[in-house]
């Protein structure tokens, strides 16, 4: 698992240098905000977006540790790589391609019987993800402060599951 995480933050790294690289030009803006997708995960999002290159990355994770029949926990890291295609007034239609890890983990009290046979009193139970994929999006630029960013990828699981049309979106508050 630390190995699939760590492959997943040099490529994130690499992203980021590859694209830091344009960023000599003072039209660079910063973003943060809200972010939700199967692409490239779902949480915290930080976007740079420059002329022409761009990036983003995400962070989330959930957990419930209520006692009782279950203990959730959940993680995903994933980032984004962006080309501007065309620049308009009040919005910008770009290129994107990306991908992400989630980890997901679930935890399930045991019976009785159970118990006195393994000798525990939960059983764990873990799920990893691997999600890559590219597509078009845009940005609607709302004033000089925020965008709402629509992207429709086509995103491809580890799995072999090919999922299209259903799309990410974001609303990031820009604060460069």
């Amino acid at each position: 698992m630390f190995k699939k995480l760590i492959l997943i933050m040099v490529v994130c790294f690499l992203l980021t240098t590859l694209t830091a690289i344009e960023y000599k030009e003072t039209s660079t803006k910063q973003y943060m905000g809200a972010h939700a997708s199967d692409l490239i995960g779902s949480g915290l999002m930080y976007r740079i977006s420059g002329s022409p290159w761009g990036m983003g990355l995400v962070l989330g994770g959930a957990a419930d540790g209520e006692k009782g029949a279950k203990f959730d926990s959940y993680f995903n890291a994933g980032g984004m790589a962006t080309y501007k295609l065309k620049d308009f007034k009040k919005s910008t239609f770009f290129y994107f391609l990306g991908g992400s890890y989630h980890y997901r983990e679930d935890r399930h009290e045991l019976d009785v019987l159970e118990q006195e046979v393994d000798g525990k009193d939960y059983e764990t139970e873990i799920k990893e993800k691997y999600y890559y994929g590219m597509g078009l999006g845009f940005d609607l630029k709302m004033n000089d402060w925020g965008i709402l960013a629509i992207h429709w990828p086509v995103t491809f699981r580890d799995d072999g599951y090919i999922s299209m049309y259903i799309p990410m979106a974001s609303f990031l508050i820009r604060f460069k």
